[in-house]
């Protein structure tokens, strides 16, 4: 799949264990995912990227990759609705195998010209600490999650990157950011700081989330959902809650 403008519709399909992104999105590109998984790759389970580059996930499974599980970066466009991502970001997640009755893909690159394969461009967390479940971060990056789980990743259960937007409705955010806080992350200015454990949702400079619907989160150790310590935002970040 290297052609420019591309559409990969798959369902019921597996995309695990690569040595890079599980699928990669780019150049114009247009991905839409059915019941698929996209497990345990050295990279984000998927990664979207440039003008007219999009993703929607329906009923999908995101889970064990190293960087982030959905990685949305400038200009492109994801849109997960009933998904469930969780335990990604941890460098050196192991890779799984396919499951039984499923289709297994390694490494689509949907929209790259030939040779250009996932790993041509790093996750937006690469080398910055632990990767989030869903990220949306650069100019004009934007992720979208209805009725979504997000839960047990390394970093939050979603963050918007320095100009990046993520909204949800009637998500669920859980148990993330579990004992992160020795791990240094990326703050406004570039400066390395910790990040404080528990963080469920985190918006940084430029960036914009809106929840809606019914939106969700508990902190690890937590019984109660919906404390103030699950939340991050730095210095020029939005976050807007509207019921």
């Amino acid at each position: 799949m290297g052609t420019r403008g591309g559409r990969l519709q798959a369902l019921r399909c597996e995309f695990s264990g690569h040595a890079a992104a599980g699928l990669a999105v780019c150049e114009g590109a247009t991905a839409d995912l059915r019941e698929c998984r996209l497990l345990g790759c050295a990279g984000p389970g998927l990664r979207v990227g440039g003008v007219g580059s999009m993703a929607v996930l329906r009923g999908c499974e995101v889970a064990g990759n190293a960087a982030n599980g959905v990685a949305v970066g400038a200009s492109g466009c994801a849109t997960l609705d009933g998904c469930f991502v969780t335990g990604n970001g941890a460098a050196g997640a192991a890779p799984h195998g396919s499951a039984t009755g499923s289709s297994s893909v390694g490494g689509a690159d949907v929209g790259a010209g030939a040779g250009a394969g996932a790993a041509a461009s790093p996750s937006p967390s690469a080398g910055v600490g632990p990767g989030h479940g869903l990220q949306a971060e650069g100019a004009g990056a934007r992720a979208s999650a209805q009725r979504s789980a997000f839960c047990c990743n390394a970093g939050a259960g979603v963050a918007a990157g320095e100009h990046g937007m993520v909204q949800l409705t009637g998500c669920r955010m859980e148990d993330n950011n579990n004992n992160n806080n020795q791990l240094g992350r990326a703050v406004a200015g570039g400066a390395a700081g910790p990040s404080p454990p528990g963080v469920q949702v985190e918006v940084a400079a430029h960036g914009r989330v809106l929840m809606s619907g019914g939106c969700t989160w508990r902190c690890p150790g937590e019984e109660a959902t919906g404390s103030a310590a699950g939340l991050r935002v730095v210095a020029l970040g939005s976050l807007e809650m509207l019921e």
